[in-house]
């Protein structure tokens, strides 16, 4: 009997020990915890109920008139009441139920409650159990950040599992047409932006196979028809979005209006294409992606025969030896200069034809210094190289036909002056030999002037030394 009397005590005692732990634990808990008693009124209020609602235990246990203090508004109070009392009476927990409490500091603050009711042993009911947690942060950042979502300069949208539209901002609005009104609760605003049923269902199945992959879908871009009938490019960025039970709650959508970029590309590749010099467009590894028309006429090789490889250089420079040095060097300047400046070099077309290129190239990068390709545009120069040797022989021709005449006229002036220190000048004949010197100073000038000429209409960029020598 006194074993017995002992195990009841020590059971007791660890019973007592037990709820001790438990009540220090629900009073010193970071959320407020409450008891009610079948009456409403408090039998448990901890302290984060007192840092909460500014009210101390003392002045709530054993009453109910809290809840006239934390909801002062009678209409209020009554919905909230009602709402509480529907959901116990059906035998239900109220869960995540959101109300506004005035606190004993006349502070409005959001409190989101969990309540359950307490049962005894026979089914009974001895009270209930309300935990609340302040969220009045958390509804402020929200509100704030709504307020961002929904000002936001690009399409922002919501979807629910089915794909119905939650949330649907002012950018989506205004670039869609249609309004919040015509689009929440319903998922037909996609067969109005794409009304053509063979490529909505084209993009549909792409969505759902990048999606089921990734997770997520990252600059997706589709063609919508907005309200108005018009025809814009959108770039989709869309990810699924789970609860802490890992289940889809939705999805997120962002799109970009980038039909202006895309008329601009266009216009761009189009300038591009049909620019009168030779336009590539390299990746880092040298492979092209880009080859104009200029190109193609240039080198002989067509876009489709160059795209996608890097082999087009063996066939325009042959000579391996040649490829070599120039290779070194241009990976020399590119390396210090990050581009390429008016560097010639010889090709040979797909033709045979030996051709002079002078080149300008720039490495291109992106935001985060990382290469992204090179930009290399060739001006054939074989015409100008060509005419700028025949002038450079031409007028040493030319110099080397007029070196004679000048050298005669010396000649001949040597030949006056030694007359006249000898003292053997006749007037008429002196005035004579003059006159015919003259004539062949003019001669000289004369092709002096036409070969100016003709060097100028070939020769743009001459030397000013020369110009300033030929003009006279």
């Amino acid at each position: 009997m006194q074993k017995h009397n002992l195990n009841i005590n020590k059971n007791a005692e660890k019973a007592s020990i037990t709820a001790e732990f438990f009540k220090t634990l629900l009073m010193n808990a970071n959320v407020w915890i409450t008891f009610l008693d079948p009456k409403g009124c408090i039998v448990v209020w901890n302290k984060a109920a007192e840092e909460i609602s500014g009210y101390t235990a003392d002045e709530v246990m054993e009453s109910n008139e809290i809840w006239k203090k934390l909801y002062p508004d009678p209409e209020y109070r009554k919905v909230v009441t009602k709402k509480i009392n529907d959901t116990l009476q059906n035998r239900k927990k109220l869960e995540n139920f959101e109300t506004i409490i005035l606190t004993k500091g006349a502070l409005k603050k959001q409190i989101s409650w969990n309540t359950r009711e307490i049962l005894d042993q026979n089914g009974d009911i001895i009270g209930y159990i309300a935990m609340g947690r302040d969220i009045t942060e958390i509804v402020s950042l929200g509100k704030q950040f709504r307020t961002l979502l929904m000002n936001a300069n690009v399409w922002v949208a919501f979807l629910d599992p089915q794909s119905k539209i939650e949330v649907w901002n002012r950018a989506a609005e205004e670039i869609s047409g249609y309004t919040a009104d015509e689009v929440i609760g319903s998922n037909e605003i996609w067969k109005k932006l794409y009304p053509d049923q063979e490529y909505r269902k084209e993009l549909t199945e792409k969505i759902i196979d990048i999606i089921s992959n990734k997770k997520s879908l990252t600059n997706f871009e589709s063609n919508i028809v907005t309200k108005n009938k018009e025809k814009r490019v959108i770039s989709w960025n869309t990810r699924e979005i789970r609860d802490d039970e890992n289940k889809i709650m939705g999805f997120v959508a962002t799109g970009r209006d980038i039909t202006n970029i895309i008329n601009l590309q266009r216009k761009f590749g189009t300038l591009l294409m049909n620019a009168n010099v030779g336009i590539a467009f390299l990746d880092p590894q040298s492979r092209i992606e880009v080859w104009n028309r200029a190109a193609e006429e240039i080198s002989g090789y067509t876009a489709d025969e160059v795209i996608g490889s890097n082999e087009v250089w063996k066939k325009l420079y042959p000579e391996q030896e040649y490829r070599e040095k120039l290779t070194e060097k241009i990976i020399d300047i590119i390396s210090n200069k990050k581009s390429l400046e008016n560097f010639e070099s010889r090709i040979i077309t797909r033709d045979g034809d030996k051709k002079t290129i002078s080149w300008n190239t720039r490495e291109l990068e992106d935001e985060k210094g990382n290469t992204l390709g090179y930009i290399i545009i060739g001006l054939d120069i074989t015409k100008e190289k060509k005419m700028h040797t025949e002038v450079f022989e031409y007028i040493g021709e030319s110099a080397m036909r007029l070196k004679n005449p000048v050298e005669v006229i010396k000649n001949n002036m040597d030949g006056l002056i030694m007359r006249l220190e000898e003292g053997d000048h006749p007037t008429e004949d002196l005035i004579l030999q003059i006159r015919i010197q003259s004539k062949n100073a003019e001669k000289i000038i004369e092709n002096l002037h036409e070969l100016n000429e003709a060097v100028s209409m070939a020769f743009e960029d001459m030397p000013p030394a020369l110009k300033k020598f030929l003009s006279g």
